[in-house]
């Protein structure tokens, strides 16, 4: 799983915490209002404010998109030695010392989060293609996105494909939004449909009504439709919400404030979607 950072933006008054419609960066994404979008201000403005009083801890930055268009965009106001990924980083040949960690279960019968498999799996891509994962991504994936500023993480030649990559929140609302569409960027096919359709199948229960996909996680809700998600460390979330057409990006670093002192972010995103006066 990637691990995505982006640069963080204080406020200093609400004022600098009221919406406002996103910018035009000619980046590849379309800009529009609430408003416009008959997308309820009122619920927007009330999580914005339990957002910037903390009540859902460090967020970073809050990007939502609703048919296509950007019409929500803020700035807003795992250190454990015996984690794995923790001491792969600490070795010299990340892929060997990935290949090396012990079978919590049989492959394809239980759920265990394991970010060296992601390592395992660029250096797969790369002896398929030829090229790193870096480069690779380069070509086929943030040239088409328009995703011109980014950082990897690597050694010796392997990129931390789990954990070492950093990305705008812009661009990581385009790598959601590629998905919501199925694959396509504007006219052109980026990843073939069938592919996006089969990494969104449902492949091993994590507990009821939470499974694991293909890189992604998908929950069933209460409010008759599901969300898929990727889940980063301290509360970077991408989420994709077919039903409603919606891409909801949120940075946070919530590593070091306690889960009793704030709301969880999963609320945070039920809130947004109210905007959408379903």
């Amino acid at each position: 799983m990637i691990f995505l950072l982006i640069h963080i933006i204080g406020c200093k008054t609400n004022n600098d915490c009221s919406y406002q419609k996103p910018i035009d960066l000619n980046d590849g994404l379309l800009v529009s209002t609430l408003e416009k979008h008959n997308l309820d201000k009122s619920v927007f403005d009330k999580i914005n404010q339990d957002i910037y009083d903390g009540k859902y801890g460090n967020i970073h930055s809050l990007l939502v998109i609703e048919n296509n268009d950007l019409v929500i965009e803020q700035s807003l106001s795992p250190d454990d030695p015996n984690n794995m990924g923790n001491k792969v980083e600490q070795t010299d040949d990340w892929l060997k010392s990935s290949l090396l960690l012990p079978m919590d279960a049989v492959p394809g019968t239980k759920y265990v989060y394991c970010g060296p498999n992601d390592i395992i799996l660029s250096e797969i891509i790369k002896k398929s293609t030829g090229q790193t994962i870096a480069g690779y991504a380069e070509k086929n994936l943030f040239k088409p996105l328009k995703i011109k500023e980014y950082e990897w993480f690597s050694k010796n030649g392997i990129f931390d494909s789990g954990g070492g990559l950093k990305l705008k929140s812009r661009d990581i609302a385009k790598y959601g939004l590629l998905h919501l569409n199925k694959g396509k960027w504007g006219n052109n096919e980026i990843v073939p449909e069938s592919w996006i359709a089969e990494i969104f199948s449902p492949y091993i229960e994590i507990k009821p009504s939470l499974y694991s996909c293909y890189q992604w996680q998908m929950v069933k809700t209460n409010l008759g439709f599901n969300v898929w998600f990727i889940p980063g460390n301290g509360g970077q979330i991408i989420n994709i919400i077919p039903a409603l057409n919606m891409v909801v990006v949120i940075n946070s670093d919530n590593r070091e404030i306690p889960k009793e002192k704030r709301i969880p972010l999963e609320h945070l995103l039920q809130n947004i979607i109210k905007i959408k006066r379903l």
